[in-house]
């Protein structure tokens, strides 16, 4: 027996029923869903009728959510915004990531330049260089990196 089902009505069917509006009014009634686990063989079902590109988008676990069980069927629409806020928050983690260790190289030259310079503790250095850098007060930075001829790293690329 064959049953032929629009593309739109079966991904309804697998995500399964909204549940029902307690307030009546279906103007305030809103999807509280936007992903679902489904089945392996549903999800390799839907991928090979939609290439996962239209009405939904199928999330397997792989090396970025490697904790997903099973499939997640998601709403094409939701799918693309989760995707995009994601993207941008993995590119704003990175720079600061980037930002951060650029900041520690450039304390620990700061402070063994203050440290050769004044013979101070290196607590007292590394805590002077935060501090300098922090406040961005580049004639005292350069006062001991030219004492030293060094310089400050600027690219992540350079530590």
């Amino acid at each position: 027996m064959n049953i032929t089902l629009p593309l739109s009505e079966l991904v309804s069917l697998a995500l399964g029923e909204d549940p029902p509006d307690i307030s009546g009014n279906p103007q305030l009634h809103q999807r509280t869903w936007f992903a679902r686990p489904i089945k392996p063989l549903l999800a390799e079902i839907i991928i090979g009728l939609t290439g996962n590109k239209s009405h939904c988008y199928i999330q397997f676990a792989d090396e970025l959510s490697p904790h997903l069980k099973q499939p997640l069927l998601w709403d094409l629409a939701s799918w693309q915004t989760h995707h995009d806020i994601w993207s941008r928050e993995k590119i704003a983690s990175d720079n600061r990531r980037k930002e951060r260790f650029i900041f520690e190289a450039n304390v620990k030259i700061l402070s063994k330049c203050i440290g050769l310079s004044t013979g101070m503790d290196l607590e007292y250095c590394l805590r002077s260089a935060e501090n300098l850098l922090r406040n961005k007060k580049k004639a005292g930075m350069n006062v001991f990196l030219s004492e030293h001829n060094k310089k400050l790293i600027t690219k992540a690329e350079d530590i």
